[in-house]
């Protein structure tokens, strides 16, 4: 299964167990190799784009592995363990192929950490991605255009087709209070709609995508960092 981001970077996802996840973060070395690191969060679609309430994952590239991070508001990430969380990545992975560096990232779908998104299959949920410099050696905030988001449907039968992207699952905002907006709310209806919506449109789909990097039956590559 395949979202297709802006700059030819993919993010792939796999079951290797029933109740586990892989992501692929596929990112063109010309795309990559301005920045010092990148960073992905995955995001329930019930909030606000801008709530930030998120899981995130950030890896700096000279250290080649993801961390796992928690934020509920605008800001900076932080780490889970700082809140009195845990790491909950199993197996992170670099890996160059070809014209691609591959991050890989191995998790459960539901840790039991508070400061963690539950993945529950067939939901959607809106990922959110970021590139970024590093400044005096700490990682610094990413410009504006180095940032995006999209939606996807957590689905073994999951394609791509821009039927699950904006005006579908969102985006929806919630504004300051001086435009007279109510406070932050949940909003399942979002979820329940865009299911009809995607149910309508789509019909049934597969996916074309089968070749994973992390996958032991794959094609060999370059192996930059593993546990």
């Amino acid at each position: 299964m395949v979202e297709y981001l802006p700059r030819g970077m993919q993010m792939k996802y796999y079951f290797p167990e029933e109740d586990e996840i892989i992501f692929e973060w596929w990112i063109p070395m010309t795309t990559l190799e301005p920045y010092d690191w990148i960073g992905f969060a995955i995001q329930d679609v019930k909030w606000a784009r801008n709530s930030f309430e998120a899981d995130y994952y950030i890896l700096v590239r000279s250290d080649k592995q993801f961390h796992d991070y928690y934020l509920d508001h605008e800001g900076n990430p932080v780490l889970d363990i700082y809140l009195g969380g845990s790491d909950d990545i199993i197996k992170t992975l670099t890996v160059e192929y070809t014209t691609h560096t591959i991050f890989s990232i191995q998790r459960r779908l539901v840790t039991g950490d508070l400061f963690d998104t539950d993945l529950v299959l067939e939901r959607p949920y809106m990922i959110k991605w970021a590139l970024g410099v590093m400044e005096d050696g700490e990682v610094a905030q990413h410009g504006m255009l180095d940032i995006g988001f999209e939606y996807f449907v957590l689905s073994e039968l999951y394609e791509d087709r821009n039927h699950d992207e904006m005006t579908v699952y969102g985006p929806f905002v919630n504004y300051p209070p001086e435009y007279n907006n109510p406070p932050f709310e949940r909003k399942p209806e979002n979820f329940e709609w865009s299911m009809m919506v995607e149910d309508y449109f789509m019909g049934e789909v597969f996916d074309p995508e089968n070749f994973y990097i992390s996958d032991p039956e794959g094609d060999p590559a370059i192996v930059l960092a593993a546990p």
